[in-house]
């Protein structure tokens, strides 16, 4: 009895920790009127994520942004996490810590190409 209590107990601390890493992803594409600009977030939660920023021109070619940012608001909330510089290129990816609490979220991203600043908008659920 003793050993099926202590497999048990073990069983239940698993849990969360597997539903964390079932925590779906994102990927999504938005237009300005000259880019595309595509995030990827490897899994919707709170604390430490892999985010991945790709630019590219309206017919697919890469675009090297001379500097990415990440702006997460929480409008329900009235919370704005700290901008977040993911660095320059065409597709960079960083481990980042971009939601604080769970619930809806817009992600802004901010791209800088030859002196010029786009802005662009991503709505997401954080479960």
């Amino acid at each position: 009895m003793q050993r099926f209590r202590r497999v048990f107990i073990s069983t239940l601390m698993l849990v969360p920790l597997l539903a964390a890493c079932a925590a779906p992803g994102f990927s999504a594409t938005a237009s300005t009127d000259n880019l595309r600009v595509t995030l990827d977030i490897t899994r919707l939660a709170v604390g430490m994520v892999d985010a991945r920023v790709t630019i590219s021109d309206h017919q697919g070619r890469p675009v090297a942004a001379d500097a990415i940012t990440l702006l997460p608001v929480m409008p329900t909330m009235g919370h704005l996490n700290p901008e977040i510089a993911m660095g320059a290129g065409a597709d960079v990816v960083r481990t980042v810590a971009l939601f604080s609490m769970t619930g809806e979220w817009t992600v802004w991203v901010r791209v800088t190409v030859a002196g010029e600043e786009a802005m662009v908008s991503f709505d997401l659920r954080v479960p």
